[in-house]
């Protein structure tokens, strides 16, 4: 069998589907999903013979046959997805120019690209349930195309997998690191609500935002927390079936939605070896290859780069109802792309930063599941002992003994993070994103 064969089989196979029937089967098979959220402190670990076997994890959302059956193996095209929008109430615009559903499908679909940072595509509705959907790239963008070019690659050397890390940040580069106090406005919202912002490099099916929010849902119910929430979800690349699984969840559970994404991906794949993957669909872009982007996590891992470490919450500048969540192993290089942002704008995170690592786990191919290691918010003083630095105080990096002395002065409040070592004060700061060791004498 040719290339060339093989490769219309596997695009002809993709069973095209509608954004209704999608929404019906969620809501109809919603009760036979299951929830284990461990208390904080206990792990348990996902057993052999499943996918994800040894992971330690403190919640797992198993979906069980919701997700494979109604998105699995499936094309849902922009103009399917936009009627069903349309139906549901939505506007859409680009920048101050409204836009008719055929108009903005065709944007989905094209080769646009934003202006001044502005979304190609904006669809958004306040009444029922506030919502706002925003794509900043045309799915056959020439971003998209280098990015399912190298993504169809295989094996990337680690000067692809640099491009593609560039790729990546560029699709997210207007809203990684953007915040959402006027969109929360134009929807609506009354204040004192809570920003959850989830960040990651893709979402194909929603399956780990999602499992995330419904345990969050019982961590914030057992922790009697009263503000009203607003979720955020930034992707690079997100299809068309994870956005109506996010809608119809968001729809289900009352809470606001903004959902930014560089660009839309109308595929997915259905065999037990492309589960999970986003498929390409379109004529312009099925010359690069079956797959939208390939492996993010895979593709975006450069050997010997250390990423963050999960279950750590890490307090920020500004209020603590803004939290901002990272996803490993894809996470990792987002939240690096969303500090290189701020930097260049000389901006400062503001709110709380979370890190978590989410595994798709099944027990069999038409299964899925999603297991969470971190779900719990650990307070920084429940880690070690701690000591305040008050604004102002100068404080050294490197130990004078030994090596020169830099002074710093901590423009916000700074805690200890370790015991005493050798008559100083050794201090973990995240300042703008680095965290610096940071070594004050003690009297």
């Amino acid at each position: 069998m040719t290339r060339e064969v093989r490769e219309r089989r596997q695009y002809s196979e993709l069973r095209s589907i509608s954004a209704g029937s999608i929404e019906h089967f969620l809501r109809d098979h919603w009760n036979s999903i299951e929830l284990s959220l461990l208390p904080p402190g206990q792990k348990e670990i996902i057993p052999q013979g499943w996918h994800g076997a040894g992971f330690a994890y403190d919640g797992m959302v198993n979906f069980k046959n919701l997700l494979t059956e109604s998105m699995a193996g499936t094309e849902l095209n922009a103009t399917n997805f936009v009627s069903w929008l349309a139906d549901k109430g939505f506007f859409f615009e680009r920048g101050t120019k409204w836009l008719e559903p055929t108009h903005a499908a065709e944007l989905l679909e094209s080769e646009a690209t934003p202006f001044l940072g502005t979304p190609i595509f904006r669809a958004w509705r306040r009444e029922n349930v506030p919502i706002q959907i925003e794509f900043y790239h045309g799915a056959t963008s020439d971003l998209m195309k280098r990015l399912s070019l190298l993504g169809n690659q295989g094996h990337l050397s680690v000067s692809d997998k640099q491009q593609y890390r560039q790729i990546v940040a560029l699709l997210s580069s207007p809203f990684i690191a953007k915040g959402t106090t006027k969109v929360a406005q134009h929807m609506g919202l009354p204040e004192g609500y809570r920003r959850v912002a989830r960040k990651d490099d893709c979402n194909a099916t929603d399956t780990t935002f999602s499992g995330d929010k419904l345990l969050s849902l019982i961590v914030d119910r057992n922790n009697k927390v009263q503000e009203p929430l607003f979720w955020v979800d930034d992707v690079a690349v997100a299809t068309t079936q994870a956005i109506v699984h996010a809608v119809v969840l968001s729809e289900m559970y009352n809470v606001p939605l903004l959902v930014r994404a560089g660009a839309a991906s109308f595929g997915l794949g259905g065999h037990s070896d492309d589960l999970n993957y986003m498929k390409n669909t379109l004529p312009a872009m099925r010359r690069y290859g079956q797959f939208t982007a390939g492996d993010f996590g895979q593709n975006m891992q450069i050997p010997g780069s250390e990423g963050p470490k999960p279950a750590r919450i890490h307090y920020g500048h500004g209020s603590p109802l803004r939290e901002t969540r990272f996803f490993l192993s894809g996470g990792g290089p987002i939240m690096e792309m969303m500090f290189d942002s701020l930097k260049t704008r000389h901006k400062r995170h503001q709110g709380v930063l979370s890190v978590v690592q989410a595994k798709r786990v099944d027990h069999g191919p038409r299964e899925w599941g999603v297991a969470i290691d971190g779900i719990h918010s650990i307070q920084e003083d429940q880690l070690y002992p701690r000591y305040r630095v008050e604004k102002g105080t100068i404080l050294l990096t490197g130990k004078q003994l030994d090596s020169d002395a830099l002074p710093i002065k901590v423009d916000f409040d700074a805690k200890l993070v370790s015991p005493n070592e050798d008559g100083f004060r050794v201090l973990n700061v995240l300042m703008d994103g680095v965290w610096r060791t940071l070594y004050e004498p003690i009297p």
